[in-house]
């Protein structure tokens, strides 16, 4: 996943992870601001978020990296699952945006 795959509207990852936010604090953690990237943290085991903040940091170029930098044990095995997770929460996000869009247009279409 590339930083500036699209989350939703006009928003990407680079958006909400470098527009910013703490860094992680592995002692007491932050919450974001953001639902979305809350909702994304929350869905990786407790160990990957350190991989996507890694990812985001201008001196990270591949998820082996930003796995690397993260102290994992096996960089491009935690890189490719973060990938994935991080790609499916980002799809049902938007599936979950789009059925409340239009469930929203249907209940204002029914009004009038």
């Amino acid at each position: 996943m590339l930083l500036d795959a699209p989350l939703g509207g006009d928003v990407t990852l680079h958006d909400l992870l470098a527009g910013g936010l703490p860094a992680p604090d592995e002692t007491c953690g932050f919450i974001p601001t953001d639902a979305r990237l809350a909702a994304l943290l929350r869905s990786l085991r407790p160990t990957e978020p350190a991989v996507v903040f890694a990812w985001t940091d201008p001196g990270g170029s591949t998820r082996a990296d930003a796995a690397l930098r993260a102290s994992t044990a096996d960089p491009a095995a935690v890189g490719e699952r973060v990938r994935r997770r991080v790609r499916r929460q980002q799809a049902e996000q938007d599936r979950r945006r789009r059925a409340q869009q239009t469930g929203q247009a249907a209940i204002e279409g029914s009004r009038w």
